[in-house]
């Protein structure tokens, strides 16, 4: 039984866990003095405008709920997943100062009452609690799903009620458990040859990572931490190999390359092959992998180098791979930096987004994937951040797009969620919290 006021404690399925809380008088939560972060601040506050006004109540109806747990009125991704975004933006808004009530309309305190509401039907309405018939979880991006929520969690535990910290634990260990024994995917075997037809499992195992990471380090007394922690360094290092990472002696993390891979999610070149295509947008979707460095930073802690494995192979490949003479990242005339992205074989998603490239030059700009690069991904970064003002400010909303400018169904969900993500990148790297280590974990 955890006794202290610092600790809380939450009973999941297998016994009691204890959260290991995030220690935050030990950590500056002000606004980041990076003038390189005021422009996301700008971005971030505007726009979330539209989860504590037009979503939460026009878009969801859930101002007209009056149940303790919001019914979602499905399980599946396009049900779950927006949820999970913005629960995930607000309390990072929210724990960072960031949310600034007189842009939203909406004070903090109702803002907060909306977040913990969020958090606390996602997590009761996971199967851990409802059960394999009525709940959700258990899909194919369920973990990432659940790591925000459980991120989001972790970020206003002190928020929660009993109740909501168990029915997190055990979602938590619910999603961690699946990936015990779990046989991880690769898009080319170690002969070369395709498994997966235009389908890299990169993001996959990616976003499988983050829910690994989390329940590591929330409960790390839990009997299958250890083995969490491993699982997730492996998925990271998997997520982005190349061919040739399959004969490294290379160690990271105390994992030899050409011991452990199976295969390979990444060409050579550093491109992804995804929906068939050479795709832009699953090239950046490295975040995936590199946002597993900011729960260690929270808690003072160095994350493992498999985070960034080949995220300058990446970056390169976006700034100097040359497709007939274009390159994805686009430079004028002068060879500067502009927000345009060039994609070689097209972008069934639609062309306007900026937020994922502009994550992917955060990440770029604070673990220096882009040295010895011109422009800098510093110069990458505010070019879409002007970009990213000028089609946010088209909206009164606070929302970012117009008409089929972006065809996925949480579009503006997601959006917020990176740019939660790269603000907290930024902040982390202003605190001098982005730390990286080679140990075996």
């Amino acid at each position: 039984m955890c006794l202290c006021l610092a600790c809380f404690c939450a009973v999941g399925m297998r016994g009691q866990a204890v959260v290991s809380p995030i220690q935050w008088d030990k950590l500056d939560t002000r606004l980041s003095a990076d003038p390189l972060a005021q422009p996301a601040v700008q971005l971030f506050r505007q726009g979330l405008k539209y989860p504590v006004n037009d979503w939460y109540g026009k878009v969801k109806g859930f101002n007209r709920q009056s149940g303790a747990y919001l019914d979602f009125k499905g399980k599946t991704e396009h049900y779950i997943r927006p949820v999970s975004h913005m629960a995930f933006a607000l309390a990072v808004a929210l724990r960072f100062h960031v949310y600034d009530e007189s842009v939203t309309g909406v004070s903090a305190d109702s803002a907060k009452a909306i977040a913990v509401r969020l958090i606390a039907s996602l997590a009761y309405r996971h199967k851990a609690t409802l059960g394999e018939k009525n709940g959700w979880g258990n899909l194919w991006q369920s973990a990432w799903w659940a790591s925000q929520t459980a991120f989001a969690a972790w970020l206003l535990w002190e928020d929660l009620d009993e109740a909501t910290r168990t029915h997190v634990y055990g979602m938590t260990e619910y999603e961690a458990d699946r990936f015990l024994n779990y046989d991880i995917p690769y898009y080319k075997d170690r002969s070369g040859k395709v498994i997966y037809k235009g389908d890299s499992k990169s993001e996959e195992n990616a976003w499988n990572s983050d829910l690994l990471v989390l329940a590591a380090l929330m409960f790390p007394n839990h009997p299958n931490a250890a083995v969490w922690h491993r699982r997730a360094v492996e998925l990271q290092l998997s997520a982005y190999a190349s061919p040739s990472d399959m004969s490294s002696r290379k160690r990271v993390n105390g994992i030899r390359l050409c011991d452990f891979l199976n295969g390979s999610n990444m060409e050579e070149d550093g491109t992804i092959v995804n929906h068939g295509i050479v795709h832009v947008d699953y090239m950046v979707a490295f975040m995936q992998n590199a946002i597993n460095v900011l729960p260690y930073a929270l808690v003072h802690k160095k994350a493992p180098r498999a985070s960034l494995f080949n995220g300058e192979r990446i970056y390169d490949a976006l700034n100097n791979r040359s497709f007939g003479g274009h390159t994805m990242y686009v430079r004028d005339e002068n060879g500067k930096a502009t927000h345009t992205v060039y994609f070689p074989e097209g972008n069934d998603w639609g062309t306007s987004k900026q937020a994922n490239y502009w994550l992917m030059d955060v990440i770029a700009h604070c673990f220096h994937l882009d040295k010895g690069m011109t422009p800098t991904a510093a110069d990458w970064m505010r070019e879409r951040e002007r970009e990213m003002l000028r089609m946010q400010q088209r909206n009164s909303n606070g929302t970012y797009y117009q008409g089929k400018e972006d065809l996925f169904a949480s579009r503006e969900e997601f959006l917020l969620a990176e740019i939660a993500y790269g603000y907290l990148f930024l902040w982390a790297n202003d605190n001098n919290l982005v730390r990286l280590t080679n140990s075996k974990f």
